[in-house]
């Protein structure tokens, strides 16, 4: 065991009217017969579901365990897999009956706190599956569970007053890069005040806005001058209307009550961040909801053919995104002159691109020398702040292309592959705005590099700029899997590639794919006391370059019953082998985690198409002493 997690050593070795109706008569009125033999599969059902699980739920309040009363405990497994639940009582306990033989997990949940798994180490961590033999009876079922944690606080109105009614979100960002993964919705009761509970522990950002639809709502707010010039209208019996009278000098621009992040900023960059650790409860987390006025953003777009008309425009928030409102886009005039308006207080990237590629002319693939015809691009960092901002200048340039080759490395079922249906995209990785717009469905108004192959197995990409970028492919042929794609000598499926501002060709990509699978399997020998399934296997390169989110080359997988894994396919190379039975997916996202288990980790090599079997071994503690 190593920190507080287990990491564990390892060490090699066509009927008529009449006919129907008797019919119906007979299947109404079973024979003899027939009611014999259902009341024996009856009575041979009930005899295999005599089986029971029984226990108790605990709260975990550091030293200390408290039943938790009214929780449901739900067992489920293979045989019964829309599960069968139990509710606890007043001391904690719980007893779920009739169950078939069979492999069962058994989980309590109740409001509050988080889901607790019988023999997790921790929320959100694997728990320990239980083997139910025909008539067996396990007592003594522990649960474990853990308090959520809760964030509250108090939503006031740009005067200060409590905001009822507001709609509150408790947004939980990753471990790695800061990005939103889920939110948790709470609404400001009449005195202004919220509480969210359940919370997983980790970092989160708390919004409020005015409800879930209608997420910016543009208001009027009269200045002194104004309140005065209408108290005098009415003095003087002059009629005023909502929309001001005669005299009356009406705002320029409309402010918005946009969503507003704690303490009570409108830029999503700024936002306080809010750590909270299991059972937790923060208070005075408060958001005072802010009036920004907002501005128009204009300027012109040329390129080095003139004016464009083609021209689609976007502004998207720059960095995280929290939250997914939605887009500005907007076109220009004949003369290449744009607005956006009504725009509120924040950091935005305004990119410009040619709505579609047009005519023949065309540059050299890659060299950024392009033609009229080519995909034009221009990008700029804007700051809001309520002011206008005017003669914004776009300079449209082509973008690269990115020329490529599909190869296939092994027997071919017959001369030609169909690759009619293949399609090759880079998505930008670079902005998490756009990645996670791009990866949820969510439009951008920026349309993804993407390219059909052609019958030769060649493609282009076209549109590429500045940015980091990885390779995808859709509709590969049956049986077949991308195994590389290389870019001048570098394998990009495992490094994504770079498009820099100074970029001007880009080297062509080779994508290969293979019907040779490349396996990891094995066997996991334990005490005879562990249950092998409460173990996992995790395969991770020896590279620590390699260690990126979202890795191919990262696979878990859980020890069966009989101690046997499978890592699944995997590119050759070398890997690290470590055993585990207390982790969570996030782990996987960081580098200490990974360390961690690479301390006590076994060094392999993969060649193409080797199907490799590994026998692990977790030593005693009497074999880790003696080492």
């Amino acid at each position: 065991m190593n920190g507080s997690r287990d990491v564990w050593s390892l060490q090699s070795p066509a009927v008529c009217v009449g006919a129907l109706t008797a019919a119906l008569l007979l299947a109404l009125s079973p024979s003899p017969s027939a009611q014999q033999r259902d009341r024996r599969e009856d009575a041979s059902l009930r005899s295999t579901q005599t089986a029971s699980i029984s226990g108790v739920v605990v709260s975990r309040n550091g030293e200390r365990s408290e039943p938790v009363r009214q929780a449901i405990v739900t067992v489920s497994g293979s045989e019964l897999p829309s599960g069968q639940s139990a509710m606890t009582d007043d001391e904690g306990r719980y007893v779920v009956e009739r169950l078939p033989a069979g492999r069962y997990a058994v989980t309590a949940r109740k409001p509050g706190y988080l889901p607790g798994l019988h023999g997790a180490k921790g929320p959100g961590r694997p728990g320990v599956a239980l083997v139910l033999a025909a008539g067996a009876h396990l007592t003594d079922v522990a649960v474990a569970m853990t308090r959520g944690a809760a964030i509250s606080g108090t939503i006031t109105d740009p005067q200060g007053r409590p905001a009822a009614g507001m709609v509150v979100r408790a947004i939980r960002l990753s471990a790695a890069g800061g990005s939103p993964t889920t939110s948790v919705l709470g609404r400001s009761d009449r005195h202004g005040r919220y509480r969210i509970f359940g919370l997983v522990p980790g970092d989160y950002v708390i919004s409020a806005a005015w409800s879930l639809t209608d997420i910016t709502r543009d208001v009027t707010v009269r200045t002194s001058a104004e309140i005065d010039a209408v108290l005098t209208a009415l003095d003087k019996g002059q009629p005023v209307s909502a929309a001001g009278s005669p005299g009356i000098e009406r705002p320029e621009r409309p402010q918005t009550i946009a969503p507003v992040y704690h303490p009570g900023v409108v830029d999503q960059a700024r936002a306080t961040v809010v750590p909270v650790s299991a059972g937790e409860d923060r208070t005075d987390v408060d958001v005072q909801m802010t009036l920004a006025r907002t501005a128009n953003v204009e300027g012109v777009v040329t390129s080095p053919w003139g004016s464009r008309a083609d021209v689609a425009l976007t502004l998207l928030p720059r960095g995280r995104d929290l939250v997914a409102t939605a887009v500005p886009r907007t076109r220009p005039d004949a003369d290449g002159r744009f607005v956006f308006r009504d725009v509120s207080p924040g950091s935005y990237t305004l990119e410009a691109r040619t709505v579609a590629v047009s005519g023949s002319a065309k540059g050299t693939a890659g060299s950024g020398q392009g033609g009229e015809g080519d995909v034009l691009w221009a990008r700029t960092d804007i700051d809001v702040d309520g002011e206008d901002v005017s003669s914004v200048a776009l300079f449209m340039r082509p973008a690269l292309h990115l020329a490529g080759r599909v190869i296939f490395r092994g027997p071919l079922p017959s001369p030609t592959l169909d690759l009619s249906r293949g399609r090759v995209s880079a998505v930008n990785t670079s902005d998490e705005g756009i990645r996670r717009r791009a990866t949820s469905g969510v439009g951008t108004g920026l349309a993804l590099p993407i390219a059909p192959v052609a019958r030769d197995g060649s493609f282009r990409l076209d549109g590429l700029t500045p940015g980091s970028y990885e390779i995808r492919f859709d509709q590969a042929p049956a049986g077949w899997s991308l195994r590389s794609a290389i870019m001048a000598g570098i394998d990009v499926l495992d490094t994504g590639f770079l498009i820099d501002t100074d970029t001007t060709r880009l080297p062509e990509i080779v994508l290969t794919f293979t019907n040779r699978r490349t396996t990891l399997s094995g066997v996991l020998q334990v005490a005879s006391t562990d249950d092998p399934s409460s173990f996992f296997v995790v395969v991770f390169p020896a590279e620590r370059a390699l260690w990126r989110p979202d890795s191919r080359r990262v696979k878990t997988t859980r020890v069966d019953a009989e101690g046997s894994w499978q890592a699944g396919d995997l590119p050759p190379g070398d890997y690290l082998l470590a055993v585990t039975s207390d982790f969570v997916p996030d782990d996987l996202l960081v580098a200490p985690f990974l360390e961690r288990l690479a301390e006590a980790a076994r060094k392999i090599s993969l060649a193409e198409g080797e199907n490799r079997a590994e026998t692990l071994r977790i030593r005693t503690t009497a074999e880790k002493d003696e080492r």
